[in-house]
């Protein structure tokens, strides 16, 4: 974790960063200079090197955003079990409660029938804030899966360039 509480990784607007000590992103594919000539098992070892050390990076990040979001769902199904055990909490307090005030004003049947809406209410306003925690987010590491598929680009526009190379 980095002094700003941006995860190493990442950068301040959510993208990813090849190399953590480099906040520009596209540290791990580096452009030649075209005028230079290498031998090219050199430059296809190299590019091997810089695709599996990319991988290894994009897999850790992708490893880490699981980890962000099982916790995100760990604390929905919390505020879930709250609302279950409010639920029924509010149902034995409003019933005993209520129904005994109210059998006396309006009759037991009735009495019955307004302390279970009250209950309802109250369990309908817990589920919807577990449910609002929830919305949106979901196990996949979407923004690594992102990053993992133009990084797949990046290396394919490599590739045909050192097709290109070797052809001329």
């Amino acid at each position: 974790m980095k002094t700003d509480g941006t995860p190493d990784g990442w950068n301040e607007s959510g993208e990813s960063v090849s190399d953590p000590g480099n906040m520009d992103g596209d540290a791990a594919i580096e452009t030649p200079d075209p005028d230079e000539r290498r031998p090219l098992g050199n430059v296809w070892t190299e590019a091997f090197v810089d695709a599996t050390r990319l991988f290894q990076t994009e897999v850790t990040l992708g490893q880490r955003e699981i980890r962000d979001n099982l916790g995100a769902f760990g604390r929905a199904a919390a505020f879930g079990g709250v609302a279950i055990l409010f639920s029924g909490l509010a149902i034995v307090f409003l019933l005993a409660a209520a129904i005994v005030a109210l059998a006396m004003v309006i009759g037991l049947l009735w009495a019955l029938l307004l302390t279970g809406i009250v209950s309802l209410l109250v369990a309908v306003v817990l589920a919807v804030t577990a449910r609002a925690t929830v919305r949106g987010r979901g196990l996949l590491p979407k923004r690594s899966i992102g990053r993992i598929r133009r990084d797949i680009a990046k290396l394919q526009n490599r590739t045909d360039d050192l097709q290109k190379a070797e052809e001329t």
